[in-house]
């Protein structure tokens, strides 16, 4: 085949490679490109090539006549030294005893390009280069608008958690309840309190007083942080108080609800001495709650019905003691003065487990708080079998 020979006048050639570099066999720049002297001003011909470029690929130390074709056949990046600083990438071929440096220079954004005042007329049309970065500007503004938008949503998702870590703190610590709240960390130190708990000033527990500040540096010792919730209770102003504590580890702090409960102490007392008291009686003692099921009984109902505790626990007297024989009329009479809060006393047959009934005596008292409201009932139970039968004995005799 014939051998193909191309020839171009100085515009073609120009128009396609605007960035040429031509240099003799002793390394003279002979001629360069139309664009050449835009980014490069200060580049002179007939200067010595090495004077105004080094090899930063491939590096040659030293470059010269003798060991320039070991720069061909391959991509090359010229740096240029002469004040000012930059990169063309391109390749080095043989031509009519010269070396033909054919390239574009080595912009890496589109602003570099700007800087330069070249325009899209300075480039070869099928060079790449403003194409690859314009994708890479407008990747670059894709990227900045992203890690704006990512800035935005992490500022909303900041805030969002922030407001609900405040809702979570407003329904944990709500200022405005009339019972005390208070926050301590876990060094008890007093962080917040509200109004109602402000008003708190002497402390008594275990029979030691403490101010306020005192009082939580040395409970929070007393605090297990690990358990859900824990409680303890002090008297403040003689008044009884029940605290009920909730930690919040990640936060570090703790939450105490306080709660007067002085009216509920006393009548625990109340309680525990009528039980003291009902303990001892011979005759059965039932309390009961507002509804009419039985809390607590003592031994002689459970020896005098035959039931145990746990099957008398939770059922309602009439629930135990009714059996076909009991007067029904007496049944409502009781249940009547009970729902109306009213004592009452009824004498009625009542139930045995072993289903043998025996006479009763039953007499109920409601036990009222300080506004009238029913919180229990108490209800003693007297057998009376023996003075039946002898009424009856005495009927029959006097008939």
């Amino acid at each position: 085949m014939k051998e193909l020979q191309l020839s171009f006048d100085a515009a073609s050639f120009n128009n396609l490679f605007p960035y040429f570099i031509l240099i003799d066999q002793q390394l003279t720049i002979k001629s360069v490109g139309k664009s050449i002297n835009k980014v490069l001003p200060n580049l002179k011909l007939n200067t010595n090539f090495v004077d105004n470029f080094v090899l930063s690929r491939p590096h040659i130390d030293n470059l010269s006549t003798d060991n320039f074709n070991e720069v061909l056949n391959q991509l090359c990046v010229l740096v240029s030294t002469n004040n000012t600083f930059i990169s063309l990438k391109g390749q080095f071929e043989v031509n009519n005893n010269h070396f033909l440096f054919v390239g574009s220079p080595w912009f890496s954004s589109i602003e570099e390009v700007v800087a330069k005042e070249l325009t899209i007329h300075d480039f070869a049309f099928h060079d790449p280069l403003l194409d690859l970065l314009h994708v890479l500007k407008n990747q670059d503004i894709n990227n900045a608008e992203l890690k704006e938008l990512l800035k935005k949503i992490n500022t909303q998702k900041n805030e969002l958690k922030k407001a609900n870590k405040d809702i979570y703190d407003i329904a944990l610590f709500p200022t405005q309840n009339p019972d005390p709240l208070i926050r301590i960390n876990f060094e008890g130190d007093l962080l917040k309190m509200n109004p109602a708990a402000a008003s708190l000033q002497s402390f008594n527990y275990d029979s030691s007083v403490y101010t306020a500040e005192e009082f939580f540096k040395f409970i929070v010792s007393k605090i297990d942080i690990n358990a859900e919730r824990s409680n303890f209770e002090a008297i403040i102003d003689e008044k009884y108080f029940s605290f009920v504590c909730k930690s919040l580890k990640n936060d570090r702090y703790i939450n105490i609800y306080g709660r007067e409960v002085t009216e509920q102490k006393e009548r625990q007392e109340e309680l525990n001495k009528l039980s003291l008291v009902a303990s001892a009686n011979k005759n059965g003692v039932v309390f009961t709650h507002p509804d009419g099921t039985i809390f607590w009984c003592n031994y002689a109902y459970i020896e005098l019905t035959g039931f145990s505790f746990k099957e008398i626990i939770g059922k309602t007297p009439v629930e135990i003691g009714k059996c076909s024989s009991s007067d029904k009329d007496e049944i409502n009479k009781m249940i009547t003065a009970f729902y109306k809060g009213e004592p009452f006393d009824v004498e009625i047959e009542h139930l045995r487990k072993n289903n043998r009934p025996f006479w009763s005596k039953t007499k109920g008292q409601p036990v009222l708080d300080s506004i009238g409201k029913i919180v229990q009932y108490f209800a003693i139970i007297e057998d009376v079998s023996d003075e039946k039968e002898a009424e009856e004995q005495v009927l029959v005799l006097s008939s």
